[in-house]
Formats: structure tokens, C-alpha cells, sequence
């Protein structure tokens, strides 16, 4: 044998020695020790003597090539002796041996060699050798495989690749144009495990079980059962991986080619099946081999697919078998209640913790991606029950099923699995297939004997068992053709079923919170998790030759600087350097302020007194107007609707609003909203956009009353952006736009939404974005289309593209010269599917229009992955932001990349709750010859022109614009529900052959208009994983950073908002309404002296106090001053008078004020009480005080309003007095409501509250 390959000597060295080693054993083994001893000891005689020149000069190796090549074959002949071990088992001799490893082992021995000589080979393995161990080293520390030394062993697999017919001329997409230097330089752990790999020859089998059952997990238990009975018999000693249907997978070869099994499945019957296990390929890892090693190549999908079930079979058998965890396999991702209690989302569900497992080529080696996850389950309860949870009823009051409660159940309970309780043990498991809408007193069926019986009767007889619950509807399971009635309160649902119908929101946020972990206590899962699996001890990863490291990847990543941002000039500060991905409005004027002239205000909210949304209307306008909106106050009154007939409702407002304006134009519908989810949010948005043509803006009801500057600029950039008006843009374009500001550029954004994972009929929406100004990039406009149903690739994008192209010339008045694509929503598998059939399309639009071939940067933008980064020291501040994570900025294009391809990971944005998750870039096509600094920079920097927030956002926001337009979409049709058919905003139909529902169409100037945030309710940054949501499904997670509010805002580790706001903008407006009341106070020299500023000396640090913020809200304190005749002799008679008259007067006497009482002779409330005097007469219960009587008479009379103004005033700057008689009401409200929480054990010691 001729391996055609001359290494360096380090290899020759590396290879020569291991070789060596495992000659022995495996001559020992199949008795062939002396001949095999010689070769082995040649070769360490050639290895010592090429040590030896090695390190006299390192020249020698290259002198010595034709010793080198001799002593080559040596070498390889002991490596070949390797496979002889379990050749040898079998009876097979040396010669059959070296011929198998000629025919399949070459290259992967080949590649074993260079991995040793780099650091990441099979290590580890000493201890099959009997010697003593030597330290396995730290698989994280090997430098990356594309290096130098690597490309003469490529050379090698490519001419083997030549042999096998595989060639490629040039890769299919862009290399790797080198790695990014810019920024500050860092490391990052990332949740990949290297993993080293033996190539012992892998196998595939095809498997057909007969007869089949849809039951899950059932061929499982049948391969699992042929496996442990003929393991070491007819499977030749072999442990396969099988993958649940049809594939079984095997290291080395079965001893037969096709073979026919029976297996019994014990149980309440016995089943026999029929097993056939046939031949089907070999699985080579060649190619995986060449792409690790640097060679461009596809992505060797069978081989991982190989690796990915075998780790999937660890989990399923062998973990469970060696535990009680019980894990659930839902795709890639393995959940168990022994992880984490399940926790209650409501409605019968609960949300179950696990863990996501993946393998993945990098440039280090193979790695295993290990991630936390939740998912829900349905919760395993006596059918009864659920029912009830369903339905929010009441057993003991519920008699009745209404036709939408019927619907509702039907909708939940069809496919899931029960089982019955009514036959001891033999607990039969059914699937739901239908409701029947019958009591079981009614509804009948024919017997066996022919004899026509009810459901209760049949029960009745058969199981003298009568029904409780006869109101409740009937199952059906089975088929429709051979039906089987049960009542349901014989039946209980089988554990451990996912639920896959759509949640409702509350139940995604409380889902969501199980993996809103800080990234601290991640990683700690994760690492727990890969102990616990160790599955290096595992007899599949021995079997299949894998070894997984046990810490996470050290990885190589640099923090980019922020651009610097342009405000209007006229504002007292014009430019803005963010910090951690954010910023605020104070002090700045929008760049390009739009104009409101008529707006309208409509409250859907009951409980909102109509004096405070005028209030919130005025101050809002005036605040537009303080950030350069030219909002002009509404000359309109407030408008009150019923959420329940929302429709009506907008247009009796938009028709009146147009009466009194006398035909003017309304520019703008402000919309106070009960709460953030709901349909009524979609209905608004539909009805003004496709059936009035009015821009609307939502607010929460929540925010009218405590609504402050912050709150108010978030609105007013929100309201710009909708007017065409312009937030901010780069002070200097050049740096932060390279390659685009030197020409014309169009950036478009394009992604395909898909509707809920069990509707099968309704039609998937894509949406494609564009730019209409250049050099500034900030104002897109839209189109959005439905096609066929779950269809990932845009229809008719030629089209699309036109329009666009034809926008961009019409808003920046010239033809573009370059163009840049970031597409959403595709997967890894897909990548060659968009390079044959859109981007043609892509070139098509641009040919027709300018008669040329344009210069694209085409890349898609993935956010549903699984890695990702960890601060290198969670306690290094300079490297960790407020939330734990790492810094706005950080990318990563080393280490955990693709081996060749051009790609990397940019975490964007600022963390607010949980672990955020970085953004995955790959580019396609890149026609502009993007540096990897370059197009990294342009799309960090472009992440901070994200219209409606002053945060940095996690993906380009041509790609978050799109994926938001087709979110947007789905509100437009059936009552504003997001699980619409399709939907359509340009005026272009959808394609034929896609035939989805006709579309409305978005009316008037509004389709040039990009809205500028999905949930504009002027709440700010949405809480969720990374910093908010990117779609409903947490499957994955791929949650979009939903941006934040116009000002500072400090969340803590519970996602709480400290909305604080600076002084000088808080103490303006609190002057104004000092003077509005008269009130004049001059304080040019302070009683006592100012604080000259802060000091700066020493290193700064961070330390916690024992003060909590408070937050409150001027609702109109009043003092009343409180007589209780006769006087009690107890001081505590006192509060039992007061609590008594509360509680019986609370209701009608005190109209809901709930008061604060010191004690004594004082009594406060937040509003005014409905008289100034009030009597009252209370009697205490015997044993109160008994000497003075159980009588008394109780005058409550006004004393006075004490304003909260002097204490804003003070906590806003402003100097002056500490206002003592604000601070006693604040004090004897918090010792109120700790006596009111805390146990009687606890009594009122002053200021303080001890234990007794």
C-alpha cells in the first residue's frame, strides 16, 4: 500500500507512534504479535530517527523525504494492524484486514495522523493500552484546522475524492474572505463540546417493521428488545443506533446482508412483529474528513445525521435506562420532570424543562451544541378534570355545555392520547379521533348482539358503573367505520404528550420563563446537563468511537465599537455616542421631525376616567413637540368604545372626527388598549389599515395614569416614524456604512411566516422590504404576499423586486449601483434551493430594469439556532453588561464558525432578561467583495437604525422589518387572530398556482409606510430570552429583540423598569406646574450647600444597599382627622375600631378608599372620601376591650390635601426642603401594609417591625 501523502516531521512522529501502540494490542489480539511487533518496532525506530533530525534542524525533515517515504509504508501498516482487532475476533486474518482498511481507512487514518500532530486527536485512549494514562488535553486549546500544516493531508482527500468521481470546480458559496480584526479584543465560552471521532467504518441498514402501528415509540421498544436477544449472536457482538422508523446504523458491519428477525413485545397481550434488517450503504466520513480539514465541500448531512442518533439513542435508552428521568424526545431536544417540577401554564397544559442536543462541523473539530429548552405538555389529569381547566369551569356549578364550549373541546382534546380507568389494570390507551357533540344517556350504539344501547347503558350493564356526568359530550376512537364511545370520566390522558396546539399568551410567557435563565445559571445547566449525560462512559459513544469534551469551547471574539448618532441640531445635544447598545432621547430632537396636524383619541379601556386619557392626550403632544414631532393638540374630543364591537366603533369615530374637522385630513388614530394581547390589538390595526386607511398607534391603558417624559418620547419617535419623519442617523456615514456610502446601495430585507404548526390549509406570508433613501438607510417600504401553504421560498420575488427597485429610484432620485439581500427564515438545508431559484430571480428584476447583471450581497440572517456565548468572567464588568450578558458588539467569526464558509455570529443588542442570543449571518453570494471587518461593522452598525426605540437591535433591521410586516399581515383577516389564512399589503396579487384567499389591501399612502414596531403599544422593550420575542413558538427560541424605550431604562434580574428620568427635564416640567398653581418658589442660594458634583477618584465598583426604589404615583393624598369616643384604654383598641369600620364600610361608605391610619388621630387616603365629615357607629366583638364598653362612635372630618409636588420637585434636583409631612404619610402607608402581610407574630416597634 502507497499513501500519497509527505507530512511534516511532528506528523510523522505523531503517526508513526500511535500506530505503533495500537499494533500491539491488536496483534496480541488476533495472534499475529511477532510479525506485527517488527513492523510496529521499525516504525518507532523511524519515528526516533526522524525525532532526532526534527530537533537537530528543522530542515532535516525535508532533506530526509525519501526516508520519509520509505518509512511510510511501515507506518501505515501498523495503523492498518489497528483494524485487525475485531477482524481478528471474527477469525479474519491480518491480509483480509490491511485489504478492508486499503479499501476504506485510508484517508480517515490519514486525517488521525494530522489531528494528533495539532493537538485533537483520539485521545484519551491510553487506558485501552494497559500503561499508565496520560493527561488528556484540553480538546478547547487546539488551534483551528485550517491552517498550513493541514493542506497537503487535504491534498491527499481531494485526489481520493478525485478517485471516488466527486468534483467541484469552485465552491457553491463564498470562502471565507479571511477573519475580522476590528474591535476590542475578547474571549467568550460558547455551548459547543468538541468531540473526536473514530472512523470505524459506519454502516446503514434499512429496517421495515411489520405491522405497522402509528403508536409512538413502539418500534423503539421492538429494536430495543431484538437488540438486548441478539446482540452477541446474530448481531455479531455489534450495539446499533436506530432511529425510530427506518434506519438502523451500525460501527463496522453486520455478518450478514439481509436477515429476517421475530420479536414479542410483552404486555396485556403478547404482539408479535416482524423485523427485516437489509443492507443499504456504507456511510463513508470522508467528506466530513475533507470539510473539517479546510477543503470546501457540502456539509456531509448522512454523516451527522449518523452522529445526531447515535447521541439521540444514548439519551432515549441509555440514560434512561441508568436513571428514572424519563426523557421525551420532541425533535432534537429531550425533556423530563426530573430536570425542573413542571410548571402550570393554565388550560390544562404545563411546561416541562429539557435539553437540546446537536452535532456541528466547525473549524475546531466536530462539536456537540448542548442547550437548554421548554416546551408544553399536556397535563396528565383525569379527563373530567382537564375539561374543567379548559373550559375555566367549576365542577360543582358546571351542568351545561354550551355549542362554543363544544367547539373548544373539540378543538383540545382531538389527538390526545387517553387511557381508560373503569378496567383495573388493564389500562387500555387510546387516540381522541373525535367529540361527539351527545350525552352518553343519548347517544346509542348497536351491540355485538345486535341490541341497541346508550353509552350510560352499555356501562351500566357491562361494568356496573353508573355515570356521573352526563351532561359532558361523548369520545370517539377509533375510525368512523368501526367506532368506540367512551364517557369521560372513565378516561385519563397518558403522560408525557407535547401539546402542539397554539398557546395562548399568557401561557407562551410563563412558558418562556423557564428558559429565561441569566447567563450565569445557563451555562450552569448546561454544564450539569453534559455531566450528568457523561456520555463519554456511554456504550454507544464507545461502540461508535465518539469522545465528547466535558467543558465548553473557549472561542476567540472581538467587541466592534458603536457608531456614533446625529440628532436635529436645534436639540441641546446633536450627537450621541450609545452605550451597551442603548441610549435615550433626552436632550435631543428627532433628526426629521413629521407632522400631525388632526389626530383622534379612542379608549377602549371602562375604567379609565376620561379626565386623565385628556391629560395623557395633552401631555403627549407636548412632548412630541419637545422631540420634534409637530404634533399639534387635538381638537377633538375623547371617544369611548366597547372592545366587543370594535369595528362599529372605529368607523362611528373616523366618520364623526371627519364631520368636525369638515373633511381635513386625520393623520393619526390614538388607541388606549385594556391589554398588551388579545384580538382587539389586531382588529384596530386591520380596520384602520385595510378598511379606513388611517395610521393608528396604540397605548396601554396601564401607562395613562403613570405615564412619564421616558414613556412619552418612546411614542412620540414611534409616531415620527409612522408620519415619515426620520429618529436619528450616522454622524458619519463613511465609517459607518462602508462600502455602501461610496454608492448608491439598496438594502433589502425579506421572510416567509408560516401559520401554526397543526393548521394544514392556510397560506404562509412572505414579505419583502427595501430602503427608499440613500446614503441615510432609514425609511423602507414594503410588500407582503400570501402563497401556497408552508411554502419557504418567495413566490413571483421577480416582481417584488421591481416594485421595490422602482420605489428606491422614486425616494432617492437615482438608480442604485449595488445591492445588498439579508434574508430570514431559511435553513441550512435550503441555502442551495435560494441560490438556484432566488437569487435568479433577484437578477432578473435588476436585468429587466437596468439591462446589467447587479453586484449582490446576498445573506441570510438565522435566529432559531442553539449557540450560544458566555462572558469568559461573569464578574468582569468591562467584558458583561447589566443583564449578566455579553456586551452589544460582540462577534465571533473563529473557532465555531463553518470550517470554510463565510459566516459569523453577532450578538447586536443589549441583554435585558435571560441569555441573549446571537445572530447567525452566512452569506451566500457576495458580488462586493465584503472584507469580513466590513460587512460585520455594516451590520452591527445598522442594528442602531431601528426606527421606533433607542436600543441597539439583535438582527439587521431590513430583515426584523420584514419578518414584522408579514406578522403584521396575518391581523388582517378573520377578526385581527394571527392565525389568518393570508394576507396581502401591495397591490400585486398573489401568484396562481398558489391560489391562497383574495387579500385585503392596505389603503391609501399607507403601503409606502413601514409601521415602525410590531407591538406599538408605547410599552418599550418587551421581556423575553435575549431581550425579547421573535415568535410565538418558544421551540427554539428564535426570539427577535422587540427593541426599547426612548429612555434609559434599568431592568433587574426579574425584568422590573426603573423608568428614572434626569433632572433637569424632570424639574422643567414640575416648574410649570408649580406655576399653573400659583406657587412661586425662589431658591437661588439653597439652605444648605449643593453638592459640587461626584468624585472620581479610586477604582470604581459596584456595591448593593439595603434601600429599595419605590415608585409612586400622585393620586391626591388627604389628611382626615379622626375622634373616637369614648376614648379606648389600650392603644391597640384603636386599630380594631379602625380595621372593623373599614371592613363593613369599605364598599358603600368609603367608596373604595382604602385608608391608611397611624393609630391614633390621623387617617389618610390616596382621593377624596364622598363627604368632608363622616360618622360612624362600631361595635367590637366581646372580649374588645370589655371595661370600656363594645360601643363606639367614630367621626372621620377633612383636614387637608397634602401635595406631592414638593417631593417630586426634590427627587427630580430642584432644591429644597426634605417635606416631612409627605414622607410621614409614606411611612405609616408601608407599616399599614406590612402589618397587613406579615403574621401576628410580628408587632409594631416604631419605625421597626421585630419578631417576639
Amino acid at each position: 500500500m502507497v499513501v500519497d501523502v509527505v507530512a511534516a516531521g511532528a506528523v510523522i512522529v505523531a503517526m508513526a507512534a500511535a500506530a505503533a501502540a495500537a499494533t500491539r494490542k491488536a496483534a496480541a489480539g488476533a495472534g499475529v504479535a511477532a510479525a506485527t511487533t517488527k513492523a510496529a518496532a521499525g516504525a518507532e525506530e523511524v519515528a526516533a530517527t526522524t525525532k532526532g533530525a526534527a530537533e537537530a534542524e528543522e530542515g532535516a525533515v525535508t532533506k530526509k523525504a525519501v526516508e520519509v517515504a520509505v518509512t511510510m509504508k511501515a507506518a501505515a501498516e501498523a495503523v492498518e494492524a489497528v483494524g485487525t482487532r475485531k477482524a481478528a475476533a471474527e477469525g479474519e486474518d491480518v491480509a483480509a484486514t490491511r485489504k478492508a482498511v486499503v479499501e476504506g481507512e485510508v484517508a480517515a487514518a490519514t486525517m488521525k495522523a494530522v489531528e494528533e500532530a495539532e493537538g485533537r486527536g483520539d485521545y484519551g485512549r491510553e487506558r485501552e493500552q494497559g500503561g499508565q494514562q496520560t493527561q488528556r488535553p484540553d480538546l478547547r486549546q487546539a488551534g483551528p484546522p485550517i491552517a498550513e500544516r493541514y493542506k497537503e493531508a487535504a491534498a491527499a482527500l481531494r485526489e481520493k475524492f478525485g478517485a471516488m468521481d466527486i468534483h467541484r470546480d469552485a465552491p457553491m458559496f463564498p470562502a471565507r474572505p479571511g477573519f475580522g480584526a476590528a474591535g476590542m479584543q475578547c474571549v467568550v465560552r460558547a455551548n459547543h463540546f468538541f468531540a473526536g471521532l473514530v472512523d470505524k467504518g459506519l454502516h446503514h441498514y434499512d429496517v421495515t417493521i411489520s405491522p405497522e402501528t402509528t403508536q409512538k415509540g413502539i418500534y423503539r421498544k421492538v429494536m430495543s428488545e431484538l437488540v438486548s436477544k441478539n446482540q452477541q449472536t446474530e448481531l455479531g457482538g455489534r450495539l446499533p443506533a436506530y432511529d425510530g422508523r427506518k434506519s438502523l446504523f451500525t460501527a463496522g458491519e453486520l455478518p450478514f446482508k439481509t436477515k429476517e428477525f421475530e420479536v414479542t413485545l410483552s404486555g396485556r397481550a403478547e404482539r408479535k412483529y416482524k423485523v427485516v434488517i437489509k443492507h443499504a450503504t456504507v456511510v463513508r466520513l470522508d467528506q466530513l474528513m475533507m470539510l473539517m480539514s479546510g477543503y470546501s465541500t457540502d456539509i456531509p448531512g448522512q454523516a451527522l445525521q449518523v452522529l445526531d442518533i447515535v447521541l439521540h439513542d444514548i439519551v432515549l435508552n441509555e440514560l434512561n435506562e441508568r436513571s428514572d428521568m424519563g426523557y421525551v424526545a420532541v425533535g432534537r431536544s429531550f425533556f423530563s420532570k426530573g430536570i425542573m417540577e413542571p410548571r402550570n401554564l393554565g388550560f390544562g397544559v404545563e411546561g416541562w424543562k429539557g435539553f437540546y442536543q446537536s452535532v456541528r462541523p466547525t473549524q475546531n473539530g466536530l462539536s456537540v451544541i448542548v442547550d437548554m429548552s421548554a416546551t408544553a405538555f399536556v397535563q396528565p389529569l383525569p379527563l373530567v378534570d382537564f375539561v374543567m381547566e379548559i373550559l375555566n369551569k367549576d365542577m360543582r356549578t358546571f351542568r351545561t355545555v354550551t355549542s362554543m364550549d363544544y367547539v373548544k373541546l373539540k378543538k383540545a382534546l382531538r389527538g390526545v392520547r387517553i387511557e381508560v380507568t373503569h378496567r383495573g389494570d388493564a389500562r387500555r390507551k387510546y387516540r381522541i379521533a373525535n367529540l361527539i357533540n351527545s350525552r352518553p344517556s343519548v347517544l346509542d350504539f348497536e351491540s355485538s348482539a345486535g341490541v341497541r344501547k346508550t353509552v350510560t347503558g352499555y356501562f351500566r350493564e357491562a361494568y356496573n358503573l353508573e355515570l356521573k356526568y352526563d351532561f359532558l359530550p361523548v369520545l370517539q376512537v377509533g375510525s368512523d367505520q368501526r367506532p368506540i364511545y367512551l364517557p369521560m370520566e372513565v378516561c385519563k390522558i397518558v403522560p408525557g404528550q407535547q401539546y402542539r396546539k397554539k398557546l395562548e399568551s399568557q401561557q407562551v410567557s410563563k412558558l418562556m420563563d423557564l428558559t429565561c435563565q441569566r447567563p450565569s445559571d445557563r451555562e450552569r445547566s448546561i454544564c450539569q446537563v453534559v455531566s450528568n449525560n457523561n456520555y463519554n462512559l456511554t456504550k454507544r459513544a464507545i461502540e461508535f468511537g465518539i469522545e465528547v469534551d466535558s467543558s465548553l469551547t473557549a472561542v476567540q471574539a472581538r467587541v466592534l465599537p458603536a457608531p456614533t448618532l446625529k440628532y436635529h441640531g436645534t436639540g441641546p445635544e446633536s450627537f450621541c455616542c450609545p452605550e451597551d447598545g442603548q441610549w435615550n432621547m433626552i436632550r435631543k430632537k428627532v433628526v426629521e421631525g413629521g407632522r400631525v396636524s388632526n389626530w383622534a383619541c379612542i379608549n377602549f379601556c371602562h375604567d379609565l376616567h376620561m379626565d386623565g386619557v385628556r391629560k395623557f392626550c395633552s401631555d403627549l403632544a407636548e412632548w412630541s413637540r419637545k422631540t420634534g414631532v409637530a404634533m399639534d393638540n387635538s381638537r377633538l374630543p375623547i371617544y369611548t368604545a366597547r372592545p366587543d364591537q370594535v369595528e362599529a366603533e372605529l368607523h362611528r369615530c373616523y366618520q364623526d372626527a371627519l364631520r368636525k374637522l369638515r373633511g381635513q385630513k386625520i393623520d393619526l388614530l390614538l388607541a388606549v388598549l385594556p391589554e398588551k394581547n388579545g384580538s382587539l390589538y389586531g382588529n384596530v390595526k386591520r380596520i384602520c389599515e385595510t378598511e379606513i386607511g388611517i395610521m393608528s398607534q396604540c397605548c396601554l391603558g396601564k401607562f395613562v395614569t403613570r405615564a412619564n417624559p421616558s414613556y412619552f418620547a418612546n411614542v412620540a419617535i414611534k409616531i415620527n416614524a409612522k408620519v415619515g419623519g426620520r429618529n436619528t442617523e450616522f454622524a458619519y456615514p463613511q465609517e459607518s456604512l462602508p462600502v455602501i456610502s461610496s454608492k448608491p446601495t439598496i438594502i433589502f430585507g425579506a421572510d416567509v411566516t408560516h401559520p401554526a404548526a397543526l393548521d394544514d390549509t392556510a397560506s404562509s406570508i412572505a414579505s419583502v422590504v427595501a430602503n427608499q433613501d440613500w446614503p441615510n438607510v432609514a425609511k423602507y417600504n414594503g410588500v407582503v404576499r400570501a402563497q401556497g401553504h408552508r411554502k419557504e421560498l418567495i413566490d413571483g420575488l421577480e416582481d417584488i423586486v421591481k416594485e421595490l427597485l422602482r420605489a428606491f429610484e422614486e425616494g432617492s432620485k437615482q438608480k442604485p449601483k449595488q445591492l445588498i439581500f439579508y434574508r430570514d427564515g431559511v435553513s441550512e438545508g435550503q441555502f442551495k434551493q435560494v441560490l438556484e431559484q432566488e437569487i435568479p430571480e433577484i437578477e432578473k428584476a435588476w436585468k429587466a430594469l437596468y439591462n446589467e447583471k447587479p453586484q449582490m450581497t446576498f445573506i441570510v440572517v438565522q435566529k432559531r439556532h442553539h449557540t450560544r456565548l458566555f462572558p469568559n468572567n461573569h464578574n468582569d464588568r468591562s467584558c458583561v453588561d447589566k443583564s449578566g450578558n455579553i456586551k452589544a458588539g460582540t462577534v465571533v467569526d473563529k473557532n465555531i464558525c463553518h470550517p470554510t464558509e463565510f459566516d459569523f455570529f453577532l450578538c447586536s443588542h443589549a441583554g435585558i432578561k435571560g441569555t441573549s442570543r446571537p445572530t447567525h449571518y452566512h452569506v451566500l453570494r457576495d458580488d462586493n467583495k465584503f472584507t469580513a471587518d466590513d460587512l460585520q461593522s455594516l451590520t452591527y452598525n445598522l442594528c442602531y437604525m431601528y426606527s421606533s426605540c433607542t436600543r441597539s437591535v439583535s438582527i439587521a433591521p431590513p430583515a426584523y422589518y420584514a419578518h414584522k410586516l408579514a406578522f403584521r399581515a396575518r391581523f388582517y383577516v378573520n377578526q385581527g387572530s394571527d392565525a389568518a389564512t393570508s394576507v396581502s399589503a401591495s397591490s400585486s396579487a398573489a401568484p396562481a398556482a398558489a391560489a391562497p384567499t383574495p387579500l385585503p389591501e392596505i389603503k391609501g399612502e399607507l403601503k409606502r409606510l413601514i409601521w415602525s414596531h410590531y407591538d406599538d403599544r408605547g410599552e418599550g422593550a418587551l421581556p423575553g430570552e435575549g431581550g425579547g420575542r421573535y415568535e410565538v413558538c418558544c421551540n427554539g427560541g428564535g426570539n427577535h429583540h422587540e427593541g426599547g424605550a426612548a429612555a434609559d431604562y434599568f431592568r433587574d434580574d426579574r425584568g422590573r423598569v426603573d423608568q428614572s428620568h434626569p433632572a433637569e427635564e424632570a424639574a422643567a416640567l414640575l416648574w410649570k406646574e408649580f406655576e399653573a398653581l400659583g406657587i412661586h418658589i425662589r431658591c437661588a442660594e439653597p439652605v444648605f450647600h449643593p453638592r459640587p458634583g461626584y468624585g472620581e477618584e479610586g477604582k470604581p465598583c459596584v456595591a448593593r444597599t439595603n434601600r429599595f426604589l419605590v415608585r409612586l404615583v400622585d393620586l391626591g393624598v388627604h389628611q382626615y382627622d379622626v375622634t373616637i369616643l369614648p376614648e379606648p384604654t389600650r392603644k391597640s383598641v384603636y386599630s380594631e375600631v379602625m380595621s372593623k369600620l373599614v371592613s363593613e364600610n369599605l364598599y358603600n361608605k368609603l367608596c373604595f378608599r382604602f385608608p391608611a391610619y397611624d393609630g391614633s388621630d390621623s387617617l389618610f387616603t390616596a382621593g377624596t372620601l364622598p363627604l368632608d365629615t363622616m360618622e360612624f357607629d362600631v361595635t367590637l366583638s366581646a372580649g374588645d376591650d370589655e371595661r370600656m364598653g363594645r360601643k363606639y362612635k367614630v367621626v372621620i372630618k377633612h383636614a387637608a390635601a397634602i401635595s406631592l409636588l414638593q417631593l417630586r420637585m426634590l427627587l427630580a434636583g430642584y432644591p429644597t426642603n426634605i417635606p416631612a409631612q409627605a414622607r410621614q404619610v409614606l411611612d405609616i402607608m408601608l407599616r399599614e401594609i406590612f402589618q397587613d402581610l406579615l403574621p401576628s407574630e410580628f408587632r409594631k416597634h416604631g419605625e421597626s417591625l421585630t419578631e417576639c
